[in-house]
């Protein structure tokens, strides 16, 4: 009779740990099943050898069928958790695609809208930005939000979303009562809203820039996966409107502050930190030695120098990862001469170079991306850039491996001259160096030699200002690194 209490007492702590801790620590919740299990096991062999329990084939009967439901409750409860997550986790990877495929901030918010929709389902959404002098509050998207409420969130009376800003944390309210009167509570409970989520919108350099609301009609409880999906959701708001701001900034652009923003793009990656500079040289000095001149020439420095900057739509975490890609993320990394040249075309004096940009990663065997053409039917200038970005690659450091020394580089690029690289192009690009008009490339200029003679009038935009705002971003920079 002991062992029957001991087994029903085991039982009902199974079943009750079991599923509080299903959604916490899957592993203990399961060790909890077992163990009557492992109970029963242990009767059961005590019949066979012959020795008495006492237990009815009744009792043990129900002993079986309450661990199955248990089990069964377990399991189900289990796999309904993995489903939720498995869908957020979908969710942010079809934001990410988005954000792959489109530059417009629009687009991205938009479909961050339809995700939030689709899974924590709220009944309204505000997305708010401060405005560039950082002190009015401004509705930067709005689902499902009156006018009039619009107004209110944002005025100059209602501290709350400017809260969750300047504290940087997030706010959630699930219920309040009906009496309270504090704050940002009137507001919602006239609009009819019954619980509420603010997660701040921070930009790369960590500066609050934002906020993103959800608004509920009826209390709702969000498990800490939904308040990490809106807080992950809110992030990729930030790298959304930190994009725009880039490319705002570029298509206003003469050389010197198109310098000083492809340096901000590569701090994301210290890798790879003056790559592009290194580029635009190696790629100028190879143009002229085959004959360009002037215009033809500068053009050449400005592909060099724009050849990368579609990796700014490539997450962070594959641009650091310390190991090899896998197969999906060399397919994002694959898309960044498309998102290179969407950054560019607007630009009117530099739209000459979309296709040199486009195609500096095609083979001269024809297996490169993103067309695989081959041969002379690669435009020479992506030719060009292709060794030159293959030579600055090797000499640097990368998570998974150590530089290569010049002359280490030097030789590789003689062994993939004729198929991954223009021959002619490489024999140019190495005797350059033997003919020691330029010694070891990497070390042979600097910021000032690469603009010091160029014409930056030559292609700002008219208005004067290129310089100007070329200091202006340069000091963006630094306060980013404070």
């Amino acid at each position: 009779m002991i062992i029957i209490l001991a087994a029903i007492t085991l039982q009902v702590t199974a079943a009750i740990l079991a599923l509080r801790q299903s959604g916490k620590k899957p592993a203990i919740g399961w060790l909890f099943i077992a163990i009557p299990l492992l109970l029963l096991g242990a009767i059961k062999t005590l019949d066979l050898v012959g020795i008495p329990t006492g237990i009815q084939p009744e009792v043990l009967t129900l002993f079986v069928g309450a661990s199955m439901f248990v089990g069964l409750v377990f399991v189900s409860k289990i796999f309904k958790a993995y489903h939720q997550n498995l869908t957020l986790l979908k969710s942010i990877q079809d934001i990410d695609r988005v954000m792959l495929s489109s530059i417009s901030y629009n687009g991205v918010i938009n479909a961050i809208i339809d995700k939030l929709n689709q899974t924590i389902n709220p009944d309204a959404v505000g997305i708010y930005t401060y405005d560039k002098h950082g002190h009015k509050l401004n509705v930067l998207k709005a689902y499902n939000l009156s006018e009039e409420f619009q107004k209110k969130v944002t005025g100059d009376g209602n501290e709350f979303i400017k809260s969750v800003i300047e504290n940087r944390r997030t706010l959630i309210i699930d219920r309040f009562e009906s009496d309270e009167d504090v704050g940002f509570l009137p507001l919602l409970k006239q609009e009819g809203y019954a619980g509420y989520v603010g997660t701040p919108i921070v930009s790369k350099g960590g500066a609050p820039i934002g906020a993103m609301a959800l608004y509920l009609r009826k209390p709702k409880k969000y498990s800490k996966h939904d308040i990490d999906f809106i807080k992950t959701v809110s992030s990729q708001v930030g790298i959304a409107l930190d994009r725009e701001q880039f490319i705002d900034r570029i298509h206003e652009m003469n050389f010197e502050s198109v310098y000083s923003l492809v340096q901000a793009i590569e701090m994301r990656d210290p890798y790879t930190r003056g790559h592009s500079l290194q580029v635009a040289k190696l790629a100028s000095s190879i143009a002229e030695a085959i004959g360009f001149t002037g215009k033809d020439l500068e053009l050449v420095k400005f592909a060099g120098l724009l050849h990368d900057v579609g990796k700014i739509a490539v997450p962070e975490s594959i641009l650091k990862k310390p190991s090899f890609l896998t197969n999906d993320e060399w397919k994002i990394i694959q898309l960044h001469p498309k998102q290179s040249v969407a950054i560019i075309d607007p630009i009117k004096g530099l739209r000459q170079i979309r296709d040199w940009v486009l195609y500096h990663h095609e083979r001269w065997d024809g297996r490169g991306y993103p067309k695989n053409i081959k041969g002379d039917r690669i435009p020479i200038q992506s030719r060009i850039l292709s060794v030159c970005d293959t030579y600055s690659a090797m000499t640097e450091d990368r998570p998974y491996r150590k530089r290569l020394s010049d002359q280490e580089a030097r030789n590789e690029i003689r062994k993939v001259a004729g198929s991954q690289l223009d021959p002619t192009v490489s024999s140019i690009f190495l005797d350059l160096g033997v003919n020691g008009r330029n010694g070891n490339f990497i070390n042979s200029f600097s910021k000032d030699t690469l603009l010091g003679d160029l014409d930056l009038d030559s292609t700002s935009n008219g208005n004067g200002n290129g310089k100007a705002f070329s200091q202006s971003v340069l000091s963006l920079l630094e306060k980013s690194k404070q």
